[in-house]
């Protein structure tokens, strides 16, 4: 038998949601005989979104989600409501399922993080090993090709911070990774860092696994 839940300030859901661009129904979940859930809008004025794989929330009118899906009720501040699917099936304060997405999220832009940090460090060392190189030969030259030679090393030094520089891309996976660590209560909107998911724990709400 297929279980519907009207989701809202006068929904059927679990958790309290006061967001003020929140309806009253604002949107339904529904799981079917085969375990297939269905997230649809009920024609709410601020609208239903969902998490996409960069972050960012999609405005949905009707979509097959998951448990671990992201939704969004209205705008992702403290007048909307924010929670992972899997509550609507949670005890109020059962955040164990969450903070294990949580960890995996963590543990991936960490990997990618530092993945980047070492291509960066292998391309600088190594262009630094050429200009030393280049250096050296210098030495050994006629004045015009030194100074030639010279140049090279410092056009290697200048790509590289124009293109191999791993700052931005560092930043960008930042900000990409702070998109996915939002506290997973309802009632919050704190954006937790990687030590608070360690510990499994809101420093805010208090809301743990």
């Amino acid at each position: 038998m297929s279980t519907t839940i009207i989701i809202g300030k006068n929904g059927e859901q679990k958790f309290t949601i006061t967001g003020s661009m929140v309806s009253k129904e604002h949107a339904q979940v529904t799981i079917d005989d085969n375990g297939t859930w269905t997230l649809k809008d009920l024609n709410s004025k601020n609208g239903t979104y969902v998490r996409d794989n960069n972050g960012n929330f999609v405005r949905i009118s009707e979509i097959a989600i998951t448990p671990d899906t992201f939704i969004c009720l209205g705008p992702d501040n403290a007048t909307g409501c924010m929670f992972y699917a899997c509550h609507l099936l949670n005890d109020k304060d059962d955040y164990h399922h969450e903070f294990s997405l949580l960890d995996k999220y963590a543990r991936k832009y960490i990997a990618e993080y530092y993945k980047v940090e070492k291509r960066s460090v292998i391309i600088m060392k190594s262009i630094a090993g050429i200009s030393l190189l280049l250096l050296a030969l210098s030495f050994a030259m006629e004045q015009g090709k030194a100074i030639q030679l010279l140049r090279v090393g410092t056009l290697l030094s200048t790509l590289y911070s124009l293109f191999a520089n791993p700052k931005k891309s560092l930043l960008q996976i930042n900000e990409k990774a702070s998109n996915f660590y939002r506290c997973p209560n309802p009632g919050c909107i704190y954006k937790l860092t990687v030590k608070d998911i360690e510990n499994c724990q809101c420093p805010r709400c208090k809301a743990h696994a």
